[in-house]
């Protein structure tokens, strides 16, 4: 546990983390991408952020949309959204575009609504660049947790209560797209 709450990186610098009472979180599911991973052993819901964050009974609610969320599911999110913070976390966005098409979605209502919007990659830290250029003009904070397993759901939920501080390091030198601040590397 300790390990995993270390090793959260703070790799953006932003807005949106940790989020204000009553926020939305945007929970994507995860799913075994490769048969070289660990199996999935949990089923829809288990050892999820979302899952995470009820069991600490933090004042955000939450919503689950499939790894390649269809139309209505960001429909439902922008219904759920509207008028508030939204954090949204990210599976493999580089490789399910729509995850993308999501934070797009999201970024815009924050913007023209002034909420704040802050991400969350549950994997892959060079997903960070693209969550970025998804979520423009917005400027959110990107929190990277490396995996998503019930302990860095766990991490997650923590970080987003405020009882756990980002201060790991990514361990990717140089990020695609020169406008990822690696901010734990300052200290």
């Amino acid at each position: 546990r300790s390990v995993s709450r270390a090793s959260l990186s703070l790799v953006a610098e932003g807005s949106g983390l940790p989020p204000a009472p009553g926020a939305l979180y945007v929970d994507v599911e995860a799913v075994n991408n490769s048969g070289a991973e660990d199996a999935m052993r949990r089923g829809p819901g288990e050892g999820s952020v979302a899952e995470a964050i009820a069991r600490r009974g933090l004042p955000l609610d939450s919503l689950t949309l499939s790894v390649d969320p269809r139309p209505e599911e960001i429909a439902a999110a922008l219904e759920r959204g509207r008028g508030r913070d939204i954090v949204v976390g990210v599976y493999s966005a580089s490789g399910h575009p729509t995850q993308l098409e999501l934070v797009r979605a999201l970024a815009r209502q924050a913007a023209a609504t002034g909420t704040k919007l802050g991400l969350v990659s549950m994997r892959s830290p060079y997903d960070a660049a693209p969550l970025l250029a998804a979520a423009a003009p917005l400027a959110p904070a990107v929190l990277c947790a490396y995996e998503y397993t019930a302990l860095s759901a766990g991490s997650v939920a923590d970080h987003l209560s405020g009882t756990v501080r980002a201060g790991g390091r990514c361990p990717v030198a140089a990020l695609p797209g020169d406008v990822i601040h690696n901010v734990s590397r300052r200290s």
